[in-house]
């Protein structure tokens, strides 16, 4: 082979070698470049997913927690106990309660829980089993005594802590221990008797977004003038135990 041949073929192998090298090259930087996006597209969908996701866990939140004015209506049966004589047992009682929860922190805790002060009213009604029967009056008393029975009222206004555990959804499964300082009145006939009484009401209540059940006790006591005494000049203590069970709603 000619030197000048020899040249041209070292030159043509050197080009090509080269011009191999460069489309190398070029597809290496063409494939990173390919990665690079979908790698920042993946990093665009990543954050848009995470937004949606907060965003939706927000409205959640939100909704399952919003909730805080709650009022209830309730069956009672309760009994009056003087410090002095038979305990009376209720014929049938009534409970309605309303308040407001004033949550202590923001976000729950661990996602599921929150602790809250209640707030609000508390008024209860009761009428008592025959009271002449409970007591043996004798003819010459009953022709004195109407027979209107006797009576229990109580208004107090409710404050306390709870506690509301959300397991699940929108299920809500609370409890509550509450002071309720109330004015309190007895009444036997034409006679009302009446003084401050200090209640404790205890309970818990499951429910699932505005409607709720639940179940509290309440006891408490105050001295009113004795129903056995013909006049006011003699107090004595009374107790009162009831138990609750009612239905509630949230808004």
């Amino acid at each position: 082979m000619s030197m000048k041949k020899y040249l041209i073929t070292l030159c043509l192998i050197i080009s090509m070698t080269f011009y191999g090298h460069l489309l190398y090259a070029q597809n290496i930087s063409y494939q990173d470049s390919v990665q690079h996006r979908l790698d920042s597209l993946e990093n665009v969908v990543k954050a848009l997913s995470s937004s949606v996701q907060k965003t939706q866990k927000k409205e959640k939140d939100h909704s399952v927690w919003s909730r805080k004015r709650f009022t209830a209506i309730g069956y009672a049966t309760q009994t009056l106990t003087p410090a002095y004589g038979n305990e009376l047992k209720s014929d049938f009682g009534v409970a309605l309660t309303s308040g407001r929860a004033v949550y202590l922190h923001k976000k729950p805790l661990f996602g599921k829980l929150k602790f809250a002060f209640n707030w609000g009213s508390d008024i209860s009604y009761t009428k008592y089993k025959n009271y002449k029967e409970e007591y043996n009056y004798s003819a010459a008393d009953e022709m004195e005594i109407k027979d209107y029975g006797l009576h229990q009222c109580d208004i107090g206004i409710l404050v306390g802590p709870s506690i509301t555990f959300n397991p699940v959804g929108h299920l809500m499964i609370s409890g509550h221990f509450r002071f309720v300082p109330s004015y309190s009145m007895l009444i036997l006939n034409d006679d009302i008797n009446s003084n401050y009484a200090s209640f404790f009401t205890y309970g818990g209540e499951i429910s699932w977004k505005a409607i709720g059940i639940g179940v509290e006790g309440r006891q408490g006591s105050a001295k009113y003038s004795s129903l056995m005494s013909e006049g006011d000049d003699i107090k004595m203590k009374y107790t009162t135990h009831s138990l609750r069970a009612y239905i509630s709603l949230h808004f």
